[in-house]
């Protein structure tokens, strides 16, 4: 079993987090390597953001990995 408790543990993971305005009707994918990079690794979610264009704040969506696939069963 995984714990998925912080920005750092979502990357590691191949977790994906997406941010959505209401204001301007805008999603926006957070770039989670870049984020533990400087040093955010250790941020617990959820994780509060906010619009890089009205500053108002965002609703957070958390992706689960993509799946693992392969032709023989239909992936693709």
């Amino acid at each position: 079993m995984i714990s998925i408790d912080c920005i750092g543990a979502l990357a590691r993971h191949g977790y994906r987090m997406r941010a959505y305005c209401a204001v301007c009707d805008k999603w926006a994918e957070l770039d989670l390597p870049a984020l533990v990079a400087q040093g955010r690794g250790s941020m617990r979610v959820p994780y509060r953001t906010r619009c890089s264009y009205c500053r108002e704040p965002g609703q957070n969506q958390i992706l689960p990995p993509y799946p693992k696939h392969s032709h023989a069963n239909g992936w693709r």
